[in-house]
Protein backbone atom coordinates (compact mmCIF):
# COMPACT_ATOMS: atom_id res chain seq x y z
CA UNK A 1 0.00 0.00 0.00
CA UNK A 2 2.81 2.41 0.90
CA UNK A 3 4.67 1.48 -2.28
CA UNK A 4 1.53 2.15 -4.34
CA UNK A 5 1.09 5.54 -2.66
CA UNK A 6 4.70 6.51 -3.39
CA UNK A 7 4.25 5.45 -7.03
CA UNK A 8 1.14 7.60 -7.39
CA UNK A 9 2.81 10.61 -5.74
CA UNK A 10 5.87 10.20 -7.96
CA UNK A 11 3.75 10.16 -11.11
CA UNK A 12 1.78 13.23 -9.99
CA UNK A 13 4.97 15.15 -9.17
CA UNK A 14 6.51 14.13 -12.49
CA UNK A 15 3.44 15.25 -14.43
CA UNK A 16 3.33 18.61 -12.60
CA UNK A 17 7.06 19.10 -13.27
CA UNK A 18 6.65 18.39 -16.98
CA UNK A 19 3.67 20.71 -17.34
CA UNK A 20 5.73 23.56 -15.89
CA UNK A 21 7.77 23.30 -19.11
CA UNK A 22 4.70 23.69 -21.33
CA UNK A 23 3.91 27.33 -22.16
CA UNK A 24 0.51 28.47 -23.42
CA UNK A 25 0.03 31.53 -25.62
CA UNK A 26 -3.50 32.82 -26.18
CA UNK A 27 -6.33 30.28 -26.08
CA UNK A 28 -4.30 27.08 -26.17
CA UNK A 29 -4.72 23.51 -24.95
CA UNK A 30 -2.59 20.40 -24.60
CA UNK A 31 -4.57 17.16 -25.04
CA UNK A 32 -2.42 14.07 -24.49
CA UNK A 33 -3.38 10.44 -24.05
CA UNK A 34 -2.33 9.17 -20.58
CA UNK A 35 0.16 6.79 -22.22
CA UNK A 36 2.09 9.67 -23.79
CA UNK A 37 5.74 9.63 -22.74
CA UNK A 38 7.26 13.09 -22.19
CA UNK A 39 10.90 13.77 -21.30
CA UNK A 40 11.82 17.47 -21.20
CA UNK A 41 15.36 18.25 -20.03
CA UNK A 42 16.12 21.97 -20.07
CA UNK A 43 13.48 22.19 -22.79
CA UNK A 44 10.01 23.55 -23.38
CA UNK A 45 6.90 23.07 -25.47
CA UNK A 46 5.20 26.30 -26.58
CA UNK A 47 1.59 26.07 -27.77
CA UNK A 48 0.33 29.17 -29.54
CA UNK A 49 -3.38 29.85 -30.12
CA UNK A 50 -4.45 26.29 -30.74
CA UNK A 51 -4.76 22.72 -29.51
CA UNK A 52 -1.88 20.26 -29.49
CA UNK A 53 -3.43 16.78 -29.58
CA UNK A 54 -1.05 13.92 -28.83
CA UNK A 55 -1.83 10.23 -29.01
CA UNK A 56 -5.59 10.64 -29.37
CA UNK A 57 -7.82 8.81 -31.87
CA UNK A 58 -10.97 10.54 -33.03
CA UNK A 59 -12.80 11.86 -36.08
CA UNK A 60 -12.69 10.51 -39.60
CA UNK A 61 -8.89 10.21 -39.49
CA UNK A 62 -8.86 8.00 -36.39
CA UNK A 63 -8.86 4.23 -36.18
CA UNK A 64 -6.74 2.12 -38.56
CA UNK A 65 -6.39 -0.50 -35.82
CA UNK A 66 -4.28 1.78 -33.60
CA UNK A 67 -4.38 1.27 -29.85
CA UNK A 68 -3.47 4.57 -28.11
CA UNK A 69 -2.53 2.71 -24.93
CA UNK A 70 0.04 0.50 -26.65
CA UNK A 71 1.07 2.72 -29.57
CA UNK A 72 1.99 5.60 -27.31
CA UNK A 73 3.46 8.90 -28.48
CA UNK A 74 6.89 9.96 -27.24
CA UNK A 75 8.27 13.49 -27.07
CA UNK A 76 11.88 13.56 -25.86
CA UNK A 77 13.60 16.95 -25.79
CA UNK A 78 17.05 17.89 -24.49
CA UNK A 79 18.05 21.58 -24.61
CA UNK A 80 15.35 22.03 -27.25
CA UNK A 81 12.12 23.86 -28.04
CA UNK A 82 9.01 22.39 -29.65
CA UNK A 83 6.77 25.19 -30.91
CA UNK A 84 3.19 24.37 -31.90
CA UNK A 85 1.53 27.23 -33.80
CA UNK A 86 -2.20 26.51 -34.01
CA UNK A 87 -4.01 23.17 -34.09
CA UNK A 88 -1.69 20.18 -34.57
CA UNK A 89 -2.39 16.45 -34.27
CA UNK A 90 0.09 13.66 -33.53
CA UNK A 91 -1.65 10.32 -33.89
CA UNK A 92 -0.73 7.41 -31.59
CA UNK A 93 2.78 6.06 -32.08
CA UNK A 94 4.50 9.25 -33.26
CA UNK A 95 7.95 10.20 -31.97
CA UNK A 96 9.49 13.68 -31.69
CA UNK A 97 13.13 13.73 -30.61
CA UNK A 98 15.12 16.95 -30.22
CA UNK A 99 18.67 17.51 -29.01
CA UNK A 100 19.89 21.13 -28.99
CA UNK A 101 17.22 21.79 -31.59
CA UNK A 102 14.19 23.85 -32.54
CA UNK A 103 11.12 22.12 -33.94
CA UNK A 104 8.18 24.10 -35.30
CA UNK A 105 4.87 22.59 -36.45
CA UNK A 106 2.17 24.90 -37.76
CA UNK A 107 -1.62 25.01 -37.85
CA UNK A 108 -3.64 22.25 -39.46
CA UNK A 109 -0.81 19.72 -39.77
CA UNK A 110 -1.50 16.07 -38.96
CA UNK A 111 1.17 13.42 -38.47
CA UNK A 112 0.33 9.72 -38.65
CA UNK A 113 2.09 6.89 -36.86
CA UNK A 114 4.65 5.53 -36.50
CA UNK A 115 6.39 8.64 -37.83
CA UNK A 116 9.60 10.15 -36.46
CA UNK A 117 10.85 13.74 -36.30
CA UNK A 118 14.50 13.73 -35.25
CA UNK A 119 16.16 17.13 -34.88
CA UNK A 120 19.60 18.30 -33.83
CA UNK A 121 19.35 21.74 -35.41
CA UNK A 122 15.99 22.88 -36.82
CA UNK A 123 12.98 21.25 -38.45
CA UNK A 124 10.02 23.39 -39.49
CA UNK A 125 6.73 22.00 -40.81
CA UNK A 126 4.25 24.47 -42.27
CA UNK A 127 0.48 24.73 -42.22
CA UNK A 128 -2.01 22.10 -43.40
CA UNK A 129 0.57 19.41 -44.08
CA UNK A 130 -0.48 15.77 -44.19
CA UNK A 131 2.21 13.30 -43.15
CA UNK A 132 1.36 9.66 -43.73
CA UNK A 133 2.37 6.46 -41.93
CA UNK A 134 5.98 5.58 -41.07
CA UNK A 135 7.57 8.84 -42.27
CA UNK A 136 10.96 9.91 -40.91
CA UNK A 137 12.15 13.53 -41.06
CA UNK A 138 15.63 14.27 -39.78
CA UNK A 139 18.10 17.15 -40.03
CA UNK A 140 21.11 15.06 -39.04
CA UNK A 141 22.99 11.85 -39.74
CA UNK A 142 23.13 10.79 -36.11
CA UNK A 143 26.92 10.46 -36.16
CA UNK A 144 30.10 12.23 -37.20
CA UNK A 145 31.68 11.62 -40.60
CA UNK A 146 34.30 13.07 -42.92
CA UNK A 147 35.86 12.87 -46.38
CA UNK A 148 39.55 12.70 -47.18
CA UNK A 149 41.74 14.48 -44.63
CA UNK A 150 38.86 16.24 -42.87
CA UNK A 151 38.19 15.60 -39.20
CA UNK A 152 34.93 13.75 -38.47
CA UNK A 153 32.15 16.19 -37.54
CA UNK A 154 28.40 16.46 -37.17
CA UNK A 155 26.96 18.00 -40.34
CA UNK A 156 23.43 18.99 -39.39
CA UNK A 157 21.35 21.07 -41.84
CA UNK A 158 17.88 22.53 -41.40
CA UNK A 159 14.80 20.89 -42.90
CA UNK A 160 11.85 23.03 -44.04
CA UNK A 161 8.49 21.69 -45.15
CA UNK A 162 6.40 24.54 -46.44
CA UNK A 163 2.61 24.86 -46.30
CA UNK A 164 0.19 22.34 -47.74
CA UNK A 165 2.62 19.47 -48.39
CA UNK A 166 1.57 15.83 -48.60
CA UNK A 167 4.18 13.25 -47.64
CA UNK A 168 3.33 9.65 -48.55
CA UNK A 169 3.83 6.48 -46.58
CA UNK A 170 7.35 5.17 -45.75
CA UNK A 171 9.12 8.36 -46.86
CA UNK A 172 12.54 9.40 -45.52
CA UNK A 173 13.38 13.12 -45.66
CA UNK A 174 17.04 13.86 -44.97
CA UNK A 175 19.01 16.89 -43.79
CA UNK A 176 19.07 20.15 -45.73
CA UNK A 177 15.87 19.49 -47.67
CA UNK A 178 13.16 22.07 -48.40
CA UNK A 179 9.78 20.88 -49.68
CA UNK A 180 8.14 23.71 -51.58
CA UNK A 181 4.58 24.84 -50.93
CA UNK A 182 1.94 22.43 -52.19
CA UNK A 183 4.39 19.67 -53.06
CA UNK A 184 3.84 15.92 -52.73
CA UNK A 185 6.24 13.04 -52.06
CA UNK A 186 5.32 9.59 -53.36
CA UNK A 187 5.29 6.60 -51.03
CA UNK A 188 8.59 4.88 -50.25
CA UNK A 189 10.79 7.76 -51.45
CA UNK A 190 14.10 8.93 -50.00
CA UNK A 191 14.33 12.73 -50.38
CA UNK A 192 17.84 14.20 -50.40
CA UNK A 193 17.33 17.40 -52.43
CA UNK A 194 14.88 20.31 -52.51
CA UNK A 195 11.48 19.80 -54.11
CA UNK A 196 9.96 22.79 -56.00
CA UNK A 197 6.51 24.16 -55.23
CA UNK A 198 3.51 22.18 -56.53
CA UNK A 199 5.67 19.26 -57.64
CA UNK A 200 5.38 15.50 -57.16
CA UNK A 201 8.72 14.00 -56.12
CA UNK A 202 9.77 10.36 -56.22
CA UNK A 203 12.80 8.48 -54.96
CA UNK A 204 16.05 10.48 -54.78
CA UNK A 205 14.01 13.69 -55.30
CA UNK A 206 13.29 12.94 -58.97
CA UNK A 207 10.46 15.27 -60.08
CA UNK A 208 7.67 13.13 -61.52
CA UNK A 209 5.07 15.87 -62.14
CA UNK A 210 4.93 19.68 -62.00
CA UNK A 211 2.08 22.13 -61.48
CA UNK A 212 0.09 19.70 -59.35
CA UNK A 213 -2.68 20.40 -56.89
CA UNK A 214 -3.99 18.08 -54.21
CA UNK A 215 -6.77 17.99 -51.69
CA UNK A 216 -8.30 15.45 -49.32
Amino acid sequence: MIRLLYTILYRIRKRISIHRDIRYVGKSRFRAHPSTHLILKNSKIIIENGTFSVGMVYGKYGGYGIDPGKDNCRIHLINSTLRIAGDVILYPGCRIIGNNAEIIIRNGTRINAPSYIIAEKKIEIGENCLISFNVTIRDNDGHKHSWGDESPAYRNREVTIQNNCWIGQDVLILKGVTLGKGSMVSAGSVITKDVPENSLAGNHSVILRSNINWEE
